[in-house]
């Protein structure tokens, strides 16, 4: 006849086995939006498989055939589980390399928005390179243009990080109905200084015409598309 700690064993053993099992199989989308918690149980209930085990092996009167083999089961199981863990490291690692990646935001005015003449632009980027320029420009989607906005604010501050709001012209007088793309550039040192030389020779002459995106040294971060009140 079991002893009563043999009992003990072979139920903690037990329900540290099926916690697990069912940790992996109910309620996903509730872990996936609280990764933390999940991991919280799943740890516990590792402990209590393994302590289980463990008491059965050491203290049960049961044959040995039967307590090596709770032994190898737990061993293969750790091994699983802790491959699940180093996922963990790895799935945060690139949750973190992902963070760190330059991104903007164009706040105002939004994709699909009827706008005016003059109409306000808000912004937001962040995680830009020392190494990088960020760049607002125009494009004319029916002559595949751009045209360059005069930055000096972004030019001059050189942050990583920043929220920028001023006044933009979208198109002319006579673009009523078009369609035009506001896009937000992060460029490299040559593609900065030939835009600052168009822009030198748009002040200059007073003709601003468009131009064509090179292609290499421009990303696009952020994207969108009104349309002339």
């Amino acid at each position: 006849m079991r002893k009563f700690s043999d009992w003990i064993s072979i139920i903690g053993g037990t329900l540290g086995f099926i916690t697990t099992v069912v940790l992996f199989t109910v309620n996903l989308q509730s872990w996936i939006n609280d990764p933390n918690m999940l991991h919280i149980f799943s740890v516990a209930a590792f402990i209590l498989c393994a302590l289980g085990n463990l008491w059965f092996f050491i203290k049960s009167n049961a044959s040995a055939k039967l307590r090596w083999t709770s032994l190898v089961f737990l061993y293969a199981f750790s091994v699983l589980y802790f491959m699940w863990v180093g996922s963990w490291i790895v799935s945060t690692k690139t949750v973190n390399s992902f963070e760190q990646l330059p991104n903007a935001h164009i706040i105002e005015p939004k994709d699909g928005t009827v706008v005016d003449l003059h109409t306000p632009l808000l912004m937001d980027y962040s995680n830009i390179p020392s190494t990088g320029y960020v760049w607002v420009v125009e494009r004319v989607p029916k002559y595949n243009q751009v045209y360059l906005w005069n930055n000096d604010e972004l030019q001059i501050s050189h942050k990583t990080n920043g929220v920028l709001s001023w006044n933009i012209q979208i198109g002319a007088d006579t673009s009523v109905g078009d369609v035009f793309n506001i896009i937000i550039l992060l460029v490299d040192e040559k593609v900065n200084f030939s835009f600052q030389e168009n822009v030198k020779q748009c002040k200059s002459t007073g003709q601003c015409n468009g131009i064509i995106l090179p292609d290499e040294g421009v990303q696009i971060l952020a994207f969108s598309t009104v349309i002339r009140k």
